[in-house]
């Protein structure tokens, strides 16, 4: 599973053989499906891999770091750590695959981001961090597609700056648009005295 989540930082998802796997491992073809019966097994593998190991880095931020905004500050610089780290992910996570059980799971995988940083908004939007007419689901899908925006231009330029130092300034512009503004409570209390 690790050896097929590598070499998709120089194979792309459709070009990626079992053949490729075995010689990596330096075992035979048949070996490789002694352990997984087809070629989208092994991929659901990986698959279950990036999951259990974006989970394990997402329980860590919440068990570690208090506060909606500290956790979000938290979990930017973790994801995208990760994700250098594992330049195959990143190809695999913007693979375009077929209808099927692959394609669920990497909808699982991103839905479980989003779910995440919607609750993490209404936790801010609770504490009076975030602002109340922001919509928790809709803040996820952009955090999460600017997340992806600064993993898919590391992709594509060849000498970028490392995914951690461009945390802060997303996260920035990002929270320009969520963050609560103390001039709005004032109005609002004013408006209903």
């Amino acid at each position: 599973v690790g050896v097929t989540l590598d070499l998709f930082e120089d194979t792309p998802l459709e070009s990626l053989t079992t053949r490729q796997i075995a010689k990596q491992l330096n075992i035979s073809q048949p070996a490789l499906f002694r352990h997984f019966r087809s070629r989208d097994q092994l991929l659901l593998a990986v698959m279950q891999k990036v999951r259990t190991d974006l989970g394990t880095i997402a329980d860590s931020v919440l068990e570690e770091v208090r506060g909606p905004l500290a956790r979000l500050q938290a979990l930017t610089t973790r994801l995208l750590d990760h994700v250098e780290a594992h330049p195959g992910l990143a190809r695999l996570l913007f693979s375009p695959s077929q209808k099927g059980p692959l394609r669920d799971a990497l909808r699982h995988v991103v839905s479980m981001q989003r779910s995440l940083i919607a609750q993490l908004v209404k936790d801010g939007q609770e504490a009076g961090v975030f602002r109340d007419d922001t919509t928790p689901t809709n803040a996820a899908i952009y955090y999460v597609g600017m997340i992806q925006g600064i993993v898919l231009r590391g992709q594509l330029e060849e000498h970028a700056r490392p995914f951690a130092s461009q945390a802060e300034p997303m996260l920035s512009i990002w929270l320009d648009g969520v963050r609560a503004n103390p001039d709005d409570k004032v109005r609002a209390a004013l408006a209903n005295a």
